[in-house]
Parts: C-alpha cells; structure tokens; sequence
C-alpha cells in the first residue's frame, strides 16, 4: 500500500493526480474527477484534522468489521457509506475548478 509519508510512494502519488485529465472516465463509482479529487482532498483534511468529524457508528459492529477488513474480507459493495463530511455537496468544502483541486492536492 502506498505512503504518503514515503519519499518515493509521495512523488509517485504526486505524479499520477499531475496527469490526472478532467474528462477522464471513472472505472469505478459514481464521482467524475473533479469530485474524486475533491473528495480525496476532504479525506486529507478529515486525516490532518483540518476537518472534524463525528462518530456516526456503532462501536461493536465497527470493531468486528475493521478486524474483518483488515484480515482481507472484501467489503461489500455498495453497502459503506462515507462520512457526512466527506459526501459531494454535504462537506464544508467550496467548489473549486479541476486545476484548483489538483493543485491543492498536490500541495
């Protein structure tokens, strides 16, 4: 898995969202990618703690699915739902031009 705390993992990372087009085609989901760069940047801010969220689980059942998760049990699909803060015109996140989001990612 890549690290963006790993020299060599963070310029690679950096060097495919630079070639990252505005109407490339999703392979899978349901964000173009603007909304996926919007999205990833969110995600950022949420781990950097520039974005506060609130726990929306239930302890239990999140402890046994991370253990399951982690253990290489596939998620099923379409039943996770992100965060609040982190869904497409939910978030506090202004909108912003594909050039901005790249930029802003890669910074």
């Amino acid at each position: 898995m890549k690290n963006l705390l790993n020299n060599s993992d963070r310029k690679q990372i950096i060097k495919l969202t630079d070639s990252l087009l505005e109407d490339a085609q999703r392979h899978w989901g349901k964000m173009n990618a603007n909304e996926m760069l919007c999205h990833t940047a969110d995600q950022l801010r949420m781990g950097t703690g520039t974005t506060k969220t609130k726990f929306v689980g239930n302890f239990f059942p999140e402890k046994i699915f991370k253990g399951l998760v982690l253990a290489g049990f596939p998620t099923p699909k379409g039943k996770i739902e992100t965060v609040p803060e982190l869904k497409q015109g939910a978030g506090e996140t202004k909108p912003k031009s594909f050039k901005e989001y790249k930029l802003e990612l890669i910074r």
